[in-house]
């Protein structure tokens, strides 16, 4: 008879045994307790549960109002009028030039000159013959005048003399009479004769002065020649490039003048197509407001103007501040288009799909899509014509 075989069993293998068991009871006490603390028929709970805060919307309440579509930009002044002036008819060389760039002048200053001392000389000179030709016919107009004075004196106390001797012609005998009617017409002739030697005086004098201012015309012609003379006060914005001694042509623009009697403000900005002829308009000068008015557009400028001048819009302004120069620069507001008592949005809170235009409103705490159609606008704001009620809630 066979028996099985008894493995031997070392200390090393009964150590083992004996940590293994120590551990399993271990772990039975520690799972034990625990399981004991929960009632066998409950459930866990489940966790809460959290409610999401209410959405909180910006709104604005619709309203009338007034809508304004505007333009603003920005213009300078200009001349209305250029005067381009000339040697006429005669050149010469250069004596004088009394002014430069950028200089402004009145009318009647000598801007420059060439060279004739002879003529104006000869112009003085005739000024002094005027001159003295004045004095002299006033000297002797004033002598005639007290003469032909004394003469209607004497004539009036002949005349009161013998009207007093006829109305008691018989306390006279008739040669005195005769001598009394005798003194009245000597008297009447020498006023009649003094009188008309007046008034011939004053004609000739009259006829002589001319003679001598029509030759004095004559020089100041031919001097004219050999200067220029502004025409009108302004800015110099053209001057030929030359120097004192040079040959200068006649009949060639040698100056211009901008006249700033007449300054209009001109605009060659990109909106040129908005401005129309008469359309009434602000303009701000150095912080004041004054009021305008368009005068010219491209559609209606000169053929022959030149193309700066096609390409702009010129504005004529009321009450001009005086002190305004060409060149300062000005304010335009050009109002195109105004509304009363209409709705109208932000265009940022207009929304668009498609072809439909739609905003958000707020009802009864919903936030609701509401088509709307537009109308007029401006940069900023555009008008809802159907769609929006005075007191909506518009969501921003």
């Amino acid at each position: 008879m066979r028996y099985p075989q008894r493995i031997a069993t070392g200390p090393r293998q009964k150590s083992r045994r004996i940590s293994y068991a120590f551990l399993l009871y271990t772990v039975i006490l520690t799972v034990l307790p625990g399981c004991r603390l929960l009632p066998a028929d409950e459930e866990a709970l489940a966790p809460p549960v959290k409610k999401p805060p209410a959405i909180q919307y910006k709104t604005r309440e619709i309203k009338k109002g007034t809508l304004v579509k505007t333009i603003e930009c920005s213009g300078q002044f200009t001349a209305a009028k250029q005067y381009n002036l000339c040697f006429r008819d005669q050149g010469g060389r250069l004596k004088s030039i009394h002014v430069k760039l950028g200089d402004q002048v009145k009318k009647g200053d000598i801007l420059a000159e060439l060279y004739s001392e002879d003529v104006k000389r000869q112009l003085d000179e005739q000024e002094a013959t005027i001159a003295k030709a004045a004095y002299e016919s006033s000297c002797k107009e004033s002598a005639a005048k007290r003469s032909a004075a004394q003469a209607k004196s004497s004539f009036i106390t002949a005349q009161n003399k013998y009207n007093s001797m006829l109305a008691i012609k018989d306390a006279f005998s008739l040669v005195d009479l005769d001598n009394a009617k005798n003194d009245l017409e000597a008297a009447s002739n020498d006023y009649q004769n003094l009188s008309d030697q007046y008034g011939n005086l004053i004609k000739q004098n009259e006829l002589d002065m001319k003679i001598l201012k029509m030759k004095r015309d004559k020089l100041a012609e031919e001097l004219s020649r050999i200067r220029i003379v502004a025409e009108a006060s302004g800015s110099i914005v053209f001057l030929d490039d030359v120097k004192l001694g040079d040959e200068v042509t006649a009949n060639k623009t040698f100056v211009s003048i901008a006249s700033d009697e007449n300054l209009l403000v001109q605009y060659t900005g990109n909106k040129l197509s908005e401005f129309k002829i008469g359309m009434p308009l602000e303009v701000v000068i150095h912080g004041e407001k004054h009021p305008g008015q368009v005068v010219m557009t491209r559609e209606n400028a000169p053929k022959d103007a030149n193309e700066e001048t096609k390409n702009s819009v010129f504005i004529r302004v009321d009450s001009i501040p005086q002190g305004t120069l060409i060149g300062d620069s000005v304010d335009i507001k050009l109002t195109l288009e105004k509304k009363e008592d209409v709705i109208s949005i932000p265009k940022h809170l207009l929304q668009k799909y498609k072809n439909t235009f739609f905003v958000y409103v707020l009802d009864q705490g919903i936030r609701r899509e509401k088509p709307v159609a537009a109308g007029m606008e401006t940069d900023l704001d555009v008008e809802i014509v159907k769609g929006l009620e005075v007191g909506d809630q518009l969501i921003e």
